[in-house]
Protein backbone atom coordinates (compact mmCIF):
# COMPACT_ATOMS: atom_id res chain seq x y z
CA UNK A 1 0.00 0.00 0.00
CA UNK A 2 2.78 2.43 0.97
CA UNK A 3 4.75 1.59 -2.19
CA UNK A 4 1.62 2.25 -4.29
CA UNK A 5 1.13 5.67 -2.69
CA UNK A 6 4.77 6.51 -3.37
CA UNK A 7 4.81 5.21 -6.96
CA UNK A 8 5.61 7.79 -9.67
CA UNK A 9 2.27 7.26 -11.41
CA UNK A 10 0.27 7.78 -8.19
CA UNK A 11 2.17 10.98 -7.40
CA UNK A 12 1.69 12.15 -10.99
CA UNK A 13 -2.03 11.34 -10.96
CA UNK A 14 -2.42 13.15 -7.61
CA UNK A 15 -0.70 16.34 -8.78
CA UNK A 16 -2.67 16.29 -12.02
CA UNK A 17 -6.00 15.72 -10.25
CA UNK A 18 -5.42 18.54 -7.78
CA UNK A 19 -4.53 20.96 -10.56
CA UNK A 20 -7.65 19.97 -12.53
CA UNK A 21 -9.77 20.20 -9.36
CA UNK A 22 -8.84 23.82 -8.69
CA UNK A 23 -9.60 24.68 -12.32
CA UNK A 24 -12.95 22.87 -12.13
CA UNK A 25 -13.93 24.94 -9.07
CA UNK A 26 -13.70 28.15 -11.09
CA UNK A 27 -14.23 27.07 -14.70
CA UNK A 28 -18.01 27.38 -14.81
CA UNK A 29 -18.06 30.59 -12.77
CA UNK A 30 -15.80 32.82 -14.90
CA UNK A 31 -18.53 34.39 -17.04
CA UNK A 32 -20.90 35.06 -14.14
CA UNK A 33 -18.05 36.40 -12.02
CA UNK A 34 -16.93 38.84 -14.70
CA UNK A 35 -20.46 40.16 -15.30
CA UNK A 36 -22.02 40.00 -11.82
CA UNK A 37 -19.34 39.31 -9.24
CA UNK A 38 -16.42 41.69 -9.70
CA UNK A 39 -18.15 45.08 -10.23
CA UNK A 40 -15.75 45.88 -13.09
CA UNK A 41 -18.32 46.99 -15.64
CA UNK A 42 -17.67 43.94 -17.82
CA UNK A 43 -20.43 43.20 -20.37
CA UNK A 44 -21.36 39.97 -22.17
CA UNK A 45 -19.46 41.17 -25.24
CA UNK A 46 -16.38 41.81 -23.09
CA UNK A 47 -16.55 38.23 -21.78
CA UNK A 48 -16.21 36.87 -25.32
CA UNK A 49 -13.22 39.14 -25.94
CA UNK A 50 -11.55 38.00 -22.70
CA UNK A 51 -11.96 34.32 -23.59
CA UNK A 52 -10.71 34.93 -27.14
CA UNK A 53 -7.67 36.84 -25.88
CA UNK A 54 -6.91 34.05 -23.40
CA UNK A 55 -7.16 31.44 -26.14
CA UNK A 56 -4.79 33.40 -28.41
CA UNK A 57 -2.23 33.69 -25.60
CA UNK A 58 -2.61 29.97 -24.91
CA UNK A 59 -1.84 29.21 -28.57
CA UNK A 60 1.35 31.29 -28.36
CA UNK A 61 2.44 29.61 -25.11
CA UNK A 62 1.76 26.14 -26.51
CA UNK A 63 3.86 26.90 -29.58
CA UNK A 64 6.78 27.96 -27.36
CA UNK A 65 6.46 25.16 -24.79
CA UNK A 66 8.65 22.56 -26.56
CA UNK A 67 11.59 24.97 -26.96
CA UNK A 68 11.19 26.28 -23.40
CA UNK A 69 11.13 22.71 -22.08
CA UNK A 70 14.24 21.88 -24.10
CA UNK A 71 16.09 24.92 -22.73
CA UNK A 72 14.98 24.93 -19.09
CA UNK A 73 13.48 21.40 -18.56
CA UNK A 74 9.81 20.51 -18.61
CA UNK A 75 9.72 20.36 -14.80
CA UNK A 76 10.96 23.94 -14.45
CA UNK A 77 8.51 25.23 -17.05
CA UNK A 78 5.59 23.36 -15.45
CA UNK A 79 6.48 24.65 -11.97
CA UNK A 80 6.63 28.22 -13.30
CA UNK A 81 3.26 27.83 -15.06
CA UNK A 82 1.54 26.40 -11.98
CA UNK A 83 3.14 29.09 -9.78
CA UNK A 84 1.87 31.76 -12.17
CA UNK A 85 -1.56 30.14 -11.89
CA UNK A 86 -1.42 30.70 -8.12
CA UNK A 87 -0.28 34.30 -8.62
CA UNK A 88 -3.11 34.95 -11.06
CA UNK A 89 -5.60 33.56 -8.53
CA UNK A 90 -4.16 35.93 -5.95
CA UNK A 91 -4.57 38.74 -8.47
CA UNK A 92 -8.23 37.82 -8.92
CA UNK A 93 -8.77 37.70 -5.15
CA UNK A 94 -6.93 40.88 -4.21
CA UNK A 95 -6.72 43.06 -7.33
CA UNK A 96 -6.77 46.78 -6.38
CA UNK A 97 -7.85 47.80 -9.89
CA UNK A 98 -10.24 46.32 -12.50
CA UNK A 99 -7.48 46.17 -15.12
CA UNK A 100 -5.33 44.01 -12.82
CA UNK A 101 -8.30 41.73 -12.14
CA UNK A 102 -9.04 41.29 -15.86
CA UNK A 103 -5.34 40.72 -16.56
CA UNK A 104 -5.24 38.09 -13.81
CA UNK A 105 -8.29 36.35 -15.28
CA UNK A 106 -6.78 36.32 -18.77
CA UNK A 107 -3.51 34.94 -17.37
CA UNK A 108 -5.31 32.28 -15.34
CA UNK A 109 -7.42 31.03 -18.26
CA UNK A 110 -4.59 31.12 -20.81
CA UNK A 111 -2.20 29.07 -18.63
CA UNK A 112 -4.51 26.04 -18.48
CA UNK A 113 -3.72 24.41 -21.85
CA UNK A 114 0.09 24.81 -21.44
CA UNK A 115 -0.09 23.25 -17.96
CA UNK A 116 -2.01 20.28 -19.38
CA UNK A 117 0.69 19.88 -22.03
CA UNK A 118 3.33 19.89 -19.29
CA UNK A 119 1.52 17.05 -17.52
CA UNK A 120 1.04 15.25 -20.87
CA UNK A 121 4.81 15.08 -21.29
CA UNK A 122 5.30 13.48 -17.86
CA UNK A 123 2.42 11.05 -18.36
CA UNK A 124 4.02 9.97 -21.64
CA UNK A 125 7.32 9.49 -19.76
CA UNK A 126 5.69 7.22 -17.16
CA UNK A 127 3.37 5.26 -19.46
CA UNK A 128 4.37 1.56 -19.67
CA UNK A 129 4.50 -0.12 -23.06
CA UNK A 130 1.04 -1.00 -24.44
CA UNK A 131 -0.70 0.85 -21.57
CA UNK A 132 -1.44 4.17 -23.28
CA UNK A 133 -5.20 3.55 -23.33
CA UNK A 134 -5.28 2.71 -19.64
CA UNK A 135 -3.24 5.78 -18.63
CA UNK A 136 -5.19 8.17 -20.85
CA UNK A 137 -8.49 6.65 -19.75
CA UNK A 138 -7.52 7.22 -16.12
CA UNK A 139 -6.54 10.83 -16.88
CA UNK A 140 -9.91 11.49 -18.52
CA UNK A 141 -11.77 9.87 -15.61
CA UNK A 142 -9.84 12.10 -13.18
CA UNK A 143 -10.64 15.21 -15.23
CA UNK A 144 -14.37 14.58 -15.16
CA UNK A 145 -14.37 13.50 -11.53
CA UNK A 146 -12.87 16.89 -10.75
CA UNK A 147 -15.45 18.61 -12.99
CA UNK A 148 -18.28 16.77 -11.22
CA UNK A 149 -16.95 17.81 -7.81
CA UNK A 150 -16.62 21.38 -9.06
CA UNK A 151 -20.22 21.41 -10.30
CA UNK A 152 -21.55 19.99 -7.04
CA UNK A 153 -19.56 22.36 -4.83
CA UNK A 154 -19.90 25.55 -6.89
CA UNK A 155 -23.61 26.15 -6.16
CA UNK A 156 -23.46 25.86 -2.37
CA UNK A 157 -20.34 28.07 -2.18
CA UNK A 158 -21.92 30.76 -4.37
CA UNK A 159 -24.91 30.82 -2.04
CA UNK A 160 -22.71 31.68 0.97
CA UNK A 161 -21.42 35.14 1.85
CA UNK A 162 -18.03 34.17 0.36
CA UNK A 163 -19.63 33.78 -3.11
CA UNK A 164 -17.14 33.92 -6.02
CA UNK A 165 -14.24 34.83 -3.73
CA UNK A 166 -14.75 31.52 -1.93
CA UNK A 167 -14.41 29.58 -5.19
CA UNK A 168 -11.22 31.35 -6.26
CA UNK A 169 -9.83 31.16 -2.72
CA UNK A 170 -10.33 27.39 -2.52
CA UNK A 171 -8.85 27.12 -6.01
CA UNK A 172 -5.73 28.96 -4.80
CA UNK A 173 -5.26 26.61 -1.82
CA UNK A 174 -5.67 23.46 -3.94
CA UNK A 175 -3.31 24.81 -6.61
CA UNK A 176 -0.64 25.50 -3.98
CA UNK A 177 -0.85 21.84 -2.89
CA UNK A 178 -0.43 20.75 -6.52
CA UNK A 179 2.56 23.11 -6.81
CA UNK A 180 4.08 21.53 -3.69
CA UNK A 181 3.80 18.07 -5.25
CA UNK A 182 5.67 19.31 -8.32
CA UNK A 183 8.40 20.99 -6.29
CA UNK A 184 9.03 18.21 -3.75
CA UNK A 185 8.93 15.19 -6.09
CA UNK A 186 11.80 15.96 -8.42
CA UNK A 187 12.39 12.29 -9.25
CA UNK A 188 8.88 11.88 -10.62
CA UNK A 189 8.89 15.16 -12.54
CA UNK A 190 12.22 14.68 -14.30
CA UNK A 191 12.55 13.43 -17.88
CA UNK A 192 15.13 10.77 -18.58
CA UNK A 193 15.18 11.57 -22.30
CA UNK A 194 16.33 14.70 -24.11
CA UNK A 195 13.47 16.58 -25.80
CA UNK A 196 13.68 16.82 -29.57
CA UNK A 197 15.15 20.13 -30.75
CA UNK A 198 12.40 20.97 -33.20
CA UNK A 199 10.28 24.09 -33.61
CA UNK A 200 6.51 24.21 -33.28
CA UNK A 201 6.05 24.92 -36.98
CA UNK A 202 8.25 21.99 -37.92
CA UNK A 203 6.10 19.81 -35.66
CA UNK A 204 2.94 21.20 -37.27
CA UNK A 205 4.37 20.42 -40.71
CA UNK A 206 5.11 16.86 -39.57
CA UNK A 207 1.52 16.39 -38.35
CA UNK A 208 0.10 17.75 -41.61
CA UNK A 209 2.27 15.39 -43.68
CA UNK A 210 1.58 12.33 -41.50
CA UNK A 211 -1.83 10.98 -42.55
CA UNK A 212 -2.52 9.08 -39.32
CA UNK A 213 -1.64 12.00 -37.03
CA UNK A 214 -3.40 14.56 -39.24
CA UNK A 215 -6.59 12.51 -39.23
CA UNK A 216 -6.63 12.06 -35.45
CA UNK A 217 -5.98 15.78 -34.87
CA UNK A 218 -8.95 16.64 -37.12
CA UNK A 219 -11.11 14.17 -35.20
CA UNK A 220 -9.96 15.83 -31.98
CA UNK A 221 -11.08 19.18 -33.40
CA UNK A 222 -14.52 17.75 -34.21
CA UNK A 223 -14.74 16.47 -30.63
CA UNK A 224 -14.09 20.00 -29.41
CA UNK A 225 -16.97 21.25 -31.58
CA UNK A 226 -19.15 19.13 -29.30
CA UNK A 227 -17.44 20.38 -26.13
CA UNK A 228 -17.72 24.06 -27.08
CA UNK A 229 -21.42 23.63 -27.87
CA UNK A 230 -21.94 21.99 -24.49
CA UNK A 231 -20.03 24.64 -22.57
CA UNK A 232 -21.15 27.86 -24.28
CA UNK A 233 -24.54 27.28 -25.87
CA UNK A 234 -26.26 24.32 -24.20
CA UNK A 235 -26.94 25.79 -20.71
CA UNK A 236 -28.53 28.98 -22.07
CA UNK A 237 -30.40 26.99 -24.75
CA UNK A 238 -31.98 24.68 -22.19
CA UNK A 239 -32.93 27.60 -19.96
CA UNK A 240 -34.25 30.05 -22.54
CA UNK A 241 -35.62 27.77 -25.26
CA UNK A 242 -36.60 24.63 -23.33
CA UNK A 243 -37.94 26.43 -20.23
CA UNK A 244 -35.74 24.47 -17.84
CA UNK A 245 -34.77 26.05 -14.52
CA UNK A 246 -31.11 26.43 -13.54
CA UNK A 247 -31.25 23.98 -10.64
CA UNK A 248 -32.42 21.20 -12.97
CA UNK A 249 -29.79 22.15 -15.55
CA UNK A 250 -27.13 21.85 -12.83
CA UNK A 251 -28.36 18.36 -11.89
CA UNK A 252 -28.42 17.29 -15.54
CA UNK A 253 -24.88 18.56 -16.14
CA UNK A 254 -23.64 16.68 -13.08
CA UNK A 255 -25.31 13.42 -14.13
CA UNK A 256 -23.96 13.53 -17.69
CA UNK A 257 -20.40 13.62 -16.34
CA UNK A 258 -20.84 9.99 -15.25
CA UNK A 259 -20.04 8.33 -18.63
CA UNK A 260 -16.63 10.05 -18.66
CA UNK A 261 -15.94 8.97 -15.07
CA UNK A 262 -17.24 5.39 -15.33
CA UNK A 263 -16.34 4.38 -18.89
CA UNK A 264 -12.99 6.06 -19.63
CA UNK A 265 -10.65 3.68 -17.77
CA UNK A 266 -12.36 0.42 -18.88
CA UNK A 267 -12.52 1.73 -22.44
CA UNK A 268 -8.81 2.59 -22.33
CA UNK A 269 -8.00 -0.93 -21.05
CA UNK A 270 -10.11 -2.40 -23.86
CA UNK A 271 -8.24 -0.37 -26.47
CA UNK A 272 -4.89 -1.59 -25.13
CA UNK A 273 -5.90 -5.21 -25.71
CA UNK A 274 -8.20 -5.01 -28.74
CA UNK A 275 -7.04 -2.07 -30.85
CA UNK A 276 -10.62 -1.45 -32.04
CA UNK A 277 -10.01 2.26 -32.59
CA UNK A 278 -11.99 2.58 -35.81
CA UNK A 279 -15.18 0.93 -34.58
CA UNK A 280 -15.28 2.83 -31.29
CA UNK A 281 -14.60 6.15 -33.01
CA UNK A 282 -17.38 5.58 -35.55
CA UNK A 283 -19.87 4.59 -32.85
CA UNK A 284 -18.84 7.60 -30.78
CA UNK A 285 -19.37 10.11 -33.57
CA UNK A 286 -22.74 8.58 -34.48
CA UNK A 287 -23.92 8.93 -30.87
CA UNK A 288 -22.59 12.50 -30.61
CA UNK A 289 -24.26 13.53 -33.88
CA UNK A 290 -27.59 11.98 -32.89
CA UNK A 291 -27.47 13.64 -29.47
CA UNK A 292 -26.67 17.09 -30.90
CA UNK A 293 -29.25 16.72 -33.69
CA UNK A 294 -31.94 15.79 -31.16
CA UNK A 295 -30.91 18.79 -29.03
CA UNK A 296 -31.69 21.16 -31.89
CA UNK A 297 -34.86 19.37 -32.98
CA UNK A 298 -36.79 18.50 -29.81
CA UNK A 299 -38.83 20.98 -27.79
CA UNK A 300 -39.53 19.68 -24.28
CA UNK A 301 -38.94 20.55 -20.64
CA UNK A 302 -38.95 16.87 -19.58
CA UNK A 303 -35.73 16.30 -17.68
CA UNK A 304 -35.90 12.52 -18.28
CA UNK A 305 -35.98 13.05 -22.05
CA UNK A 306 -33.11 15.53 -21.88
CA UNK A 307 -31.11 13.23 -19.62
CA UNK A 308 -31.37 10.52 -22.28
CA UNK A 309 -30.40 12.90 -25.10
CA UNK A 310 -27.45 14.37 -23.24
CA UNK A 311 -26.28 10.96 -21.99
CA UNK A 312 -26.24 9.64 -25.57
CA UNK A 313 -23.96 12.46 -26.69
CA UNK A 314 -21.67 12.12 -23.66
CA UNK A 315 -21.25 8.38 -24.07
CA UNK A 316 -20.22 9.08 -27.66
CA UNK A 317 -17.86 11.86 -26.57
CA UNK A 318 -16.28 9.52 -24.01
CA UNK A 319 -15.56 6.99 -26.76
CA UNK A 320 -14.06 9.61 -29.07
CA UNK A 321 -11.98 11.33 -26.39
CA UNK A 322 -10.43 8.12 -25.06
CA UNK A 323 -9.61 6.86 -28.56
CA UNK A 324 -8.16 10.15 -29.86
CA UNK A 325 -6.01 10.62 -26.74
CA UNK A 326 -4.86 7.00 -26.69
CA UNK A 327 -4.21 6.80 -30.44
CA UNK A 328 -2.28 10.07 -30.64
CA UNK A 329 -0.04 9.49 -27.62
CA UNK A 330 0.54 5.91 -28.72
CA UNK A 331 1.84 7.18 -32.07
CA UNK A 332 4.29 9.82 -30.78
CA UNK A 333 7.60 9.33 -29.05
CA UNK A 334 8.40 10.57 -25.54
CA UNK A 335 10.69 13.25 -26.95
CA UNK A 336 8.11 14.57 -29.46
CA UNK A 337 6.91 17.45 -27.29
CA UNK A 338 6.28 19.60 -30.36
CA UNK A 339 3.76 17.07 -31.69
CA UNK A 340 2.01 17.00 -28.31
CA UNK A 341 1.85 20.80 -28.45
CA UNK A 342 0.07 20.67 -31.82
CA UNK A 343 -2.47 18.21 -30.40
CA UNK A 344 -3.20 20.47 -27.40
CA UNK A 345 -3.53 23.52 -29.69
CA UNK A 346 -6.95 22.20 -30.67
CA UNK A 347 -8.58 23.30 -27.39
CA UNK A 348 -7.83 27.06 -27.61
CA UNK A 349 -8.18 26.99 -31.41
CA UNK A 350 -11.70 25.55 -31.11
CA UNK A 351 -12.51 28.11 -28.39
CA UNK A 352 -11.78 30.85 -30.95
CA UNK A 353 -13.20 29.34 -34.14
CA UNK A 354 -16.42 27.60 -33.06
CA UNK A 355 -18.11 30.61 -31.35
CA UNK A 356 -16.98 32.80 -34.27
CA UNK A 357 -18.54 30.42 -36.82
CA UNK A 358 -21.72 30.09 -34.74
CA UNK A 359 -21.99 33.89 -34.44
CA UNK A 360 -21.70 34.27 -38.22
CA UNK A 361 -24.40 31.63 -38.75
CA UNK A 362 -26.77 33.33 -36.34
CA UNK A 363 -26.02 36.87 -37.56
CA UNK A 364 -26.28 36.29 -41.31
CA UNK A 365 -29.12 33.77 -41.41
CA UNK A 366 -31.27 35.08 -38.59
CA UNK A 367 -31.60 31.48 -37.43
CA UNK A 368 -32.22 30.40 -33.84
CA UNK A 369 -29.66 28.63 -31.67
CA UNK A 370 -31.33 25.31 -32.51
CA UNK A 371 -29.96 25.64 -36.06
CA UNK A 372 -26.42 25.82 -34.63
CA UNK A 373 -26.97 22.40 -33.03
CA UNK A 374 -28.43 20.88 -36.22
CA UNK A 375 -25.58 22.26 -38.36
CA UNK A 376 -23.05 21.00 -35.82
CA UNK A 377 -24.61 17.53 -35.93
CA UNK A 378 -24.00 17.44 -39.68
CA UNK A 379 -20.38 18.49 -39.12
CA UNK A 380 -19.95 15.74 -36.51
CA UNK A 381 -21.20 13.16 -39.02
CA UNK A 382 -18.07 13.83 -41.09
CA UNK A 383 -16.24 12.29 -38.15
CA UNK A 384 -17.88 8.95 -38.96
CA UNK A 385 -16.30 8.98 -42.42
CA UNK A 386 -12.88 10.08 -41.15
CA UNK A 387 -13.02 7.47 -38.37
CA UNK A 388 -13.55 4.73 -40.95
CA UNK A 389 -10.09 5.56 -42.34
CA UNK A 390 -8.28 5.16 -38.99
CA UNK A 391 -6.05 2.08 -38.95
Amino acid sequence: MISFLRSPQTILYTGFFLYILQFAFTHFAHSSFMIDGCACGITENDVGLIFTTSALIALVLLSEMPLLAERYSNRTVLIVLVALTSLSLLGILAAPHPYILVGSLVTYISLHAPVILGFDIFFKEHTPLHKTGSVRGTMIALIYTAVLIGLLVMGPILETSYSFWGLYGIGFIINMIALGILVFNKGVFTLIHAPAKISFFASLSHVLKNTALRRIVVLNFLLHVFFILSFIYLPVYLHQHQNMDWSMIGILFALVMLPFIILSKPLGDFLDTSGRNKEILMAGFIMMALGVFATGLIVSSSWILWLGILMLGRIGATCVRVVTESYFFDHVDKKDEGLMSVFRDIDPLATILIPFMATLLLAYTGASVSVVFIASALILLTGVFLSSKVD
